[in-house]
């Protein structure tokens, strides 16, 4: 009898784990659906048991609601809206909305939103505020093939039994939560005062008094602002958001004096805040001399075309607005937001031809690119609610498609995705676009009016109640 050496030995072993992992991949991919069917029977018993099911909405200003201080928001009306269905649920949606916020802000505030609401679903619609980057799609697609082992259900089975575990060690108090895993606001806390922080470090100052201005603290982050510009006179950042602070609190005559201070240190931008401060003032024409200047400086500047083509948009100046699209799209033309803009512009023309090819045109360029750090925030907003087992909702922008957003996760299981493009587009087909929208934030969408919340608002709970409780 031949001696089986220790090579074959080591091969054999290596055959048994491989057929073993493999038999068990197809068990979880054969019993998946079950399991995912069990899981919801018993989390509809479970809501059914609950006094009120709670529902937190992250996101930014779409989601906050600019009128009527967010009385007519979408959260405000999808509590109204799936409350109204008579389900044997009640509803409590919180509206954690925050204007101007950008997605790494949003999700570092989450821990302690859902240690502070504990809600039993977060709904997310984000991003629209974050830089835009252009990195293409196929790169995630190649280091996906790379990596292709984080597909396996085997691997997603050991990493959901991984941070289950932790969960259970945190509640124990075995187990302290990473940043990476748990991650907390990168500023400091209210606690902190002007005296705990170094006179020299003034991006601390900057730092605090941003927290303090993006959870509506103005007082406090004006103090800190002016703080930081007697340290540094000449830092254009503290005056720029010292302006924005006072324009919150509708210190109109203050917030405009304090960008005209800033034309000495940074006149680019001086004439961008300017610009914009005027738009939001409704002054057209000075806002469109500001935003022209701030192109003519920095060409770059497309916070100045998308501002000003929606000056010009107001005014009924369709073919400025035109314009200054084509103008950003040639310097840059992997612009969606002009590319948005111009399909808006053509259909508000009377050419739905026209508009429908650069409607596509977005999309596909949504499709194609994509910015990291979106894409990175989405990831770890996942990877909370995972933790957490908090149901995640991904909403799309009214008008946008869905895909690009699905294509913000390396996996979607666990994910409900709401498309909100089909129901808008449906409605605009009957009625002008001012009726569901009070601007043209995002180049095909902007701000819902009240109107267009609701249809917001009853798309996402249509979604939802099919979705997690077979209503």
């Amino acid at each position: 009898m031949q001696k089986i050496t220790l090579g074959q030995k080591i091969l054999l072993i290596l055959l048994g784990i491989t057929l073993c992992v493999s038999l068990l991949e197809i068990g979880l991919r054969a019993s998946g659906f079950i399991l995912l069917f069990l899981q919801e029977q018993k989390n509809k018993h479970a809501i059914q048991q609950k006094e009120t099911y709670r529902i937190l909405c992250i996101g930014e200003s779409v989601t906050f609601g600019l009128s009527a201080r967010g009385k007519d928001s979408y959260p405000a009306q999808l509590e109204e809206t799936l409350n109204a269905r008579k389900t044997g649920i009640m509803f409590s949606v919180i509206n954690k909305g925050m204007p101007a916020a950008k997605t790494s802000f949003i999700v570092s505030e989450l821990a302690d939103n859902i240690n502070k609401y504990k809600p039993d679903m977060i709904i997310a619609m984000m991003g629209i505020n974050d830089k835009q980057s252009f990195v293409p799609f196929d790169i995630v697609c190649a280091r996906k093939k790379v990596f292709s082992f984080r597909s396996f259900r085997v691997y997603n089975l050991a990493k959901l039994l991984r941070l289950r575990i932790l969960n259970k060690f945190e509640i124990e108090g075995i187990y302290k939560p990473k940043q990476d895993l748990l991650p907390k606001s990168n500023m400091l806390e209210e606690k902190d005062t002007l005296t705990d922080i170094n006179p020299k470090g003034l991006n601390t100052y900057i730092q605090l008094a941003t927290s303090y201005q993006q959870q509506g603290k103005y007082i406090q982050a004006e103090g800190i602002f002016r703080k930081a510009i007697e340290i540094d006179p000449k830092n254009y950042y503290a005056y720029s958001k010292l302006g924005w602070c006072y324009f919150a609190e509708k210190k109109y005559a203050q917030a405009e004096d304090i960008f005209k201070k800033t034309m000495g240190i940074n006149t680019a931008n001086a004439c961008l805040d300017l610009g914009c401060f005027y738009y939001y003032q409704h002054e057209y024409v000075r806002a469109e001399q500001m935003l022209k200047k701030a192109i003519e400086i920095y060409p770059k500047s497309y916070r100045a075309y998308a501002t000003l083509t929606e000056c010009y948009s107001e005014e009924g100046k369709h073919k400025e607005a035109m314009e200054v699209c084509k103008k950003a799209i040639e310097i840059e033309p992997r612009l969606d937001w002009a590319y948005g803009s111009m399909a808006l512009l053509y259909k508000k023309s009377g050419q739905g031809d026209l508009a429908e090819q650069y409607f596509r045109k977005a999309n596909s360029l949504r499709s194609e690119y994509y910015d990291p750090v979106t894409r990175q925030n989405y990831q770890r907003l996942k990877e909370i609610a995972t933790q957490r087992r908090i149901r995640l909702v991904c909403a799309q922008y009214p008008m946008r498609n869905i895909e690009p957003l699905k294509k913000m996760f390396d996996y979607t299981e666990g994910i409900i995705f709401v498309d909100n493009e089909g129901v808008f587009r449906e409605a605009l087909k009957t009625s002008g676009y001012e009726e569901y929208f009070s601007d043209m934030l995002g180049g095909d969408f902007g701000h819902c009016t009240k109107k267009g919340n609701k249809l917001l608002a009853a798309n996402i709970a249509d979604i939802i109640l099919k979705e997690c409780f077979g209503k």
